[in-house]
């Protein structure tokens, strides 16, 4: 008779949870901000309506609105607190609420976790009136649920009014970041947290390249040269 697995009911710290995604923040993982435990350079905004790869269904859709979470190495790098090779946690007892919550045997509690209490930047920059303002400027600029159709256009039918609306938009990304780096002396490592993902970096991660001419931008989809 063949024997029953047994179902898992502890974390054997085999690291495949750190490394397939990163945290999201949630209300009461802002003292950890506040007491430096978590620097601004170590965490990533999700806009509402980027594309966005949701652990839980395993495929890519819109983030129905905003959050902030833990920034990773890169591209199936796993979470910038992770140490691999000790398959261990750099802020393991200060581990925000979603990583305390991760059980990979039982997904139940990190459901119900899921689209609750999210913090967002204007919880972590309150009082910092200036910034904030030039933030909400940028996202009404480059508003990712406004680009979605553009990029469907162009994408689908390779439209040339939907590439210049979309060039449009990447555009008034790279100008704000700029202005972020030299109006407010934000570093380049913060830049993903109060900007979010650039809108160049996130096309790439949908198939989408940019080329530069000169001082002019061209977008292909991947997809179309193979």
């Amino acid at each position: 008779m063949a024997k029953t697995e047994k179902k898992r009911l502890v974390c054997i710290r085999c690291g495949e949870c750190c490394v397939r995604s990163t945290p999201a923040l949630h209300g009461p993982d802002l003292p950890l901000l506040v007491d430096k435990i978590l620097e601004l350079q170590c965490l990533i905004t999700i806009r509402e309506g980027q594309p966005v790869y949701d652990n839980l269904a395993g495929t890519a859709r819109p983030a129905p609105g905003e959050f902030v979470k833990i920034a990773n190495l890169g591209p199936g790098a796993g979470c910038v607190f992770h140490a691999p090779e000790r398959k261990a946690c750099s802020v393991y007892k200060n581990r925000p609420l979603e990583c305390r919550a991760q059980k990979c045997w039982d997904e139940q509690e990190m459901r119900a976790l899921m689209g609750r209490d999210m913090l967002r930047r204007e919880h972590i920059l309150a009082g910092q009136t200036e910034l904030l303002e030039f933030i909400w400027k940028h996202g009404r600029r480059v508003s990712w649920p406004r680009l979605g159709p553009s990029l469907r256009a162009f994408w689908e039918h390779g439209e040339t009014d939907a590439q210049a609306r979309v060039i449009e938009v990447l555009e008034a990304d790279v100008s704000a970041r700029r202005e972020l780096r030299e109006r407010f002396g934000k570093t380049t490592g913060e830049e993903m947290f109060f900007l979010g993902a650039p809108v160049q970096e996130v096309l790439r991660s949908i198939g989408i390249r940019v080329r530069e001419v000169g001082d002019r931008m061209f977008l292909r989809v991947l997809a179309r040269d193979r």
